[in-house]
């Protein structure tokens, strides 16, 4: 074995502390063990998160991790811990961070609602209104998964070495428009609204009405990110 990339970890946006260190601290010293014992090993590469950055301020980069970010729940800190061990290996490992990675579901085509923001998408088609600060008009750093695994390549290929990279499309569309494009095929604008009292309102009652808490968690800018970070990554995209 010459080349790894490990995506290990949850996507679980709403476990709690036992499941989130459990499994990406205490599982990321395992996978590094295992690599370490590989004595052919060329390249490896840590799938991370842009939720990294949790409620970053001010303008971050490749370079940072802790910039004294407060965290909105226990997967972005499972998935801080996780590359911060990384970091701290002196293995031939790289980072790539990925925001909200869109694809169809391979045994059915739709897309998983189960964690994330696509778990806002049945709300959406069934015409409730989502409260997103500014109507959803902020970038939301997404990729599509055909496009997140040919970086992974990359990395691999270039070789990345210890480096971190971060993907998202280059266009960076907002976040209002992602959900519209996803909306499109099944004939549905979504009902995007900028109304604060209904964001206090589904903190108060998102358990008994459904509403996802990614609804309420992720419903404001989440930090400034340098458009420059794309720089790093080699051409073409």
């Amino acid at each position: 074995t010459t080349h790894v990339v490990s995506c290990f970890g949850t996507v679980d946006w709403t476990c709690g502390p036992d499941e989130a260190l459990q499994v990406h601290a205490v599982g990321t010293r395992s996978v590094l063990t295992v690599l370490g014992e590989l004595p052919s090993l060329q390249q490896a590469l840590h799938v991370s998160s842009l939720l990294v950055l949790g409620r970053a301020r001010g303008t971050v980069g490749n370079r940072e991790l802790f910039v004294g970010q407060r965290f909105r729940n226990w997967y972005e800190y499972g998935k801080y811990t996780a590359e911060a061990l990384v970091r701290e290996s002196d293995l031939p490992i790289g980072v790539v961070r990925f925001g909200p990675i869109l694809g169809p579901d391979p045994r059915g085509g739709r897309p998983d609602v189960r964690h994330g923001l696509p778990a806002v998408i049945p709300h959406l088609l069934a015409g409730h209104p989502v409260h997103l600060r500014h109507r959803g008009d902020f970038p939301c750093w997404v990729s599509d998964v055909t496009s997140a695994a040919q970086v992974a390549l990359t990395a691999l290929q270039t070789p990345i070495g210890r480096d971190t990279w971060t993907w998202f499309d280059p266009a960076t569309p907002t976040l209002r428009e992602v959900f519209e494009r996803i909306c499109r095929p099944w004939g549905r604008v979504p009902r995007i609204i900028d109304a604060p009292m209904l964001a206090t309102l589904t903190r108060m009652l998102d358990r008994r009405l459904g509403v996802p808490r990614e609804l309420v968690d992720y419903d404001e800018p989440w930090f400034d990110l340098a458009t420059t970070v794309l720089d790093q990554v080699p051409r073409p995209w």
